[in-house]
């Protein structure tokens, strides 16, 4: 699940910037494949790093998401060379996940990730005491 669009990209960082990164056709519009593409490998990133702490995917998207998405997206977006400003933005976006993930963060109005109740999935079971081998014994 995306947690940004590419109207989120337009309105952070300009459109003239984005058509100009994610122009591969040279129509001077951004190519909705690759912006598709870029918000897609954002969300996994964001995903990977909540996964556990908060229930996902999350409807609604808080705005810090967003803006971590929209920083993500826009790195990848650069093939080449990647502005100081994007780079310093991406860093701090990663360290905002890094962050909610350790939960000196939180996110407010986000669910947390349920605990326990696996249906046995996933559960072990401790037994002390001898084991009764079913061969006699």
């Amino acid at each position: 699940m995306a947690y940004a669009t590419l109207a989120d990209l337009y309105a952070r960082f300009g459109r003239e910037e984005i058509d100009q990164v994610a122009d591969t056709d040279g129509t001077g519009s951004a190519d909705p494949v690759l912006v598709g593409r870029a918000l897609d490998d954002a969300a996994a990133e964001i995903d990977a790093a909540l996964v556990g702490r908060y229930q996902l995917p999350m409807v609604p998207v808080p705005p810090l998401l967003t803006r971590i998405a929209c920083d993500l997206a826009r790195e990848s977006l650069y093939s080449d060379t990647l502005p100081d400003v994007a780079e310093a933005r991406a860093k701090t976006a990663r360290g905002l996940l890094r962050a909610i993930a350790t939960g000196q963060l939180r996110l407010d109005g986000a669910a947390a990730a349920p605990t326990g109740g696996t249906g046995g999935q996933d559960t072990v079971e401790i037994v002390t005491g001898r084991r009764h081998s079913p061969f006699g014994g």
